[in-house]
């Protein structure tokens, strides 16, 4: 038997896209399906009145810190001792959330100073708030 001896045909390699097309359409919907809608927005509820409802005032409260290490209390610039004076005048029972947003060049000592702070006042529903991408 004699074997043939020849150029063999190089096959091109290619790439099938169509597999990879229904894959992306499958994650896609998948996603689509996935993602929690806030559906209660389009709710049309109507409450009932109350004679002894009360309404509930809860606030948030916002704390800035610079890269220069500047604390900011609801706009105004505090120092560490001003904001232990100003968190012992909040009304507690009204504030659901304290927000502490620090730059990224803020030093890990100054967040947990103020975090201590609102804990020894009886804060403890505190966010850390961070960009998203």
């Amino acid at each position: 038997m004699r074997l043939l001896k020849g150029k063999r045909k190089k096959s091109e390699m290619s790439l099938e896209i169509t597999p990879l097309i229904d894959m992306v359409f499958l994650l896609l919907i998948f996603f689509l399906i996935a993602t929690s809608f806030d559906n209660f927005k389009k709710m049309n509820v109507t409450l009932p009145s109350s004679q002894t409802g009360e309404k509930v005032k809860q606030q948030t409260v916002s704390i800035y810190i610079t890269k220069e290490n500047e604390i900011f209390y609801e706009d105004q610039q505090v120092s560490i001792k001003q904001l232990n004076d100003f968190v012992l005048k909040l009304d507690k029972e009204n504030i659901s959330t304290i927000f502490i947003n620090g730059d990224q060049d803020v030093s890990y000592k100054m967040i947990i100073d103020i975090m201590d702070i609102l804990r020894k006042n009886g804060l403890y529903n505190i966010s850390l708030g961070v960009k998203s991408y």
